[in-house]
C-alpha cells in the first residue's frame, strides 16, 4: 500500500509526515477560500464572524512571520484584503498580535519579494482609507521592520 494506505501496521513516522503535509494543504486551502469569501462579498456585515475567525486563527497569526514568508497567499492575502475595505480594515486593529505580526513578515529573514510587496500594501490600503489615527499606535513598529528589512538588504548587496 502507498502512503496513507489505511489498514494495519501502524502508519509511523512516514504517516506522521503525510498527514502533516494534508493538514498543512487543508489549512492553506481554507484560508484561500475565506479570502475568496472577503473579496467577492466586500460590504458585508462580517462583524460577528470575524473576531470568532480572529480567535480561532490565533496561533497561526503569531507564528506567520515565520512560518509565512515564501507566499503571501493565504493569512497574509486575507489580510490584504481586510485592508481594502474599511468595514473590514477595523478589524485589523482589535488584536495587537495582527498588525505586529504582519509587519514582522516584513524583517523576516526569509521573507520573499512578493510577502513584503504585501506587507508593505496593507499599511498603504489602511491610509488610504483614512485609517490614520489607528495606525498611529503603529507607526513605530512599521518603521522599525522596514528599517531592518533596508538594512538587510543593504547588508546583502543591495542598492
Amino acid at each position: 500500500r502507498g502512503r496513507g494506505g489505511g489498514g494495519g501496521g501502524g502508519g509511523g513516522e512516514e504517516g506522521e509526515e503525510h498527514r502533516a503535509t494534508v493538514m498543512k494543504k487543508l489549512r492553506s486551502l481554507c484560508l484561500r477560500r475565506l479570502t475568496d469569501v472577503l473579496s467577492k462579498f466586500k460590504g458585508a456585515d462580517f462583524s460577528s464572524s470575524v473576531p470568532r475567525v480572529f480567535s480561532i486563527l490565533l496561533p497561526r497569526i503569531v507564528r506567520m512571520p515565520k512560518e509565512n514568508t515564501q507566499s503571501p497567499v493565504g493569512l497574509l492575502e486575507g489580510f490584504h484584503e481586510m485592508s481594502c475595505d474599511k468595514e473590514l480594515a477595523k478589524f485589523l486593529f482589535t488584536m495587537p498580535e495582527i498588525l505586529q505580526s504582519i509587519f514582522a513578515c516584513l524583517s523576516a529573514t526569509n521573507a520573499s519579494s512578493s510577502v513584503r510587496k504585501v506587507v508593505l500594501a496593507i499599511p498603504q490600503s489602511l491610509f488610504e482609507l483614512g485609517m490614520h489615527e489607528p495606525m498611529k499606535p503603529h507607526m513605530e513598529q512599521l518603521i522599525d521592520h522596514i528599517h531592518l528589512h533596508l538594512d538587510s538588504f543593504i547588508n546583502k548587496g543591495g542598492l
